[in-house]
């Protein structure tokens, strides 16, 4: 891994600074867009387009070899899953796919990671706190002593935050919901 870092941060310090010199700061987010229209505009794009398909194709295939091994584990014998049960995993993992990239390509990237963001408190401030709560309902079971560590205290930080991340994950929500509405291909 740091062979290949080794090889990449210097190509990607390069190709920026030729980015910055061809384009000074009118560059677009999409670096296909700052090429005007014609045939090498094209070919890149073919090749971009070729690149990108290759490799979802292959992260599907490498990703549902992997789930299917893990979550349709067959049974005693040791036969492949069940036709259906596969058939319905992949579909799961292609509409996710095709989900995500509808979200990306019609609301922005700015409102998903509000979405995760919100989320995220979940994560962050509610279950560490439940599953420490339920690990040590009184403070007297607590491996070390801890004064400062109350119930009430972790109660009302889970409570609040779990409030923050459902009034987040709406607003997010009602945002991606209105700029997708106005999009158009």
């Amino acid at each position: 891994l740091s062979i290949a870092y080794s090889a990449i941060v210097p190509l990607y310090a390069v190709a920026g600074g030729f980015g910055f010199w061809a384009f000074g700061g009118d560059a677009s987010g999409n670096i296909m867009e700052n090429w005007k229209a014609g045939p090498i505009r094209a070919a890149a794009l073919g090749a971009n387009l070729f690149m990108y398909s290759m490799g979802v194709t292959e992260y599907n295939m490498l990703l549902s070899i992997k789930l299917e091994s893990v979550l349709l584990r067959s049974g005693p014998g040791g036969g492949p899953p069940d036709s259906r049960k596969r058939a319905l995993l992949r579909l799961m993992l292609v509409g996710s796919e095709c989900f995500m990239a509808e979200m990306l390509f019609s609301a922005g990237i700015g409102n998903i990671m509000a979405l995760a963001g919100a989320l995220g408190l979940l994560l962050t401030f509610v279950f560490p706190h439940l599953f420490f709560l339920s690990l040590f309902p009184t403070e007297k079971s607590l491996p070390v002593p801890q004064p400062s560590i109350s119930g009430p205290l972790l109660k009302g930080n889970a409570v609040l935050s779990t409030v923050l991340a459902v009034l987040g994950a709406v607003v997010a929500c009602r945002s991606l919901i209105q700029e997708s509405a106005e999009f158009q291909l």
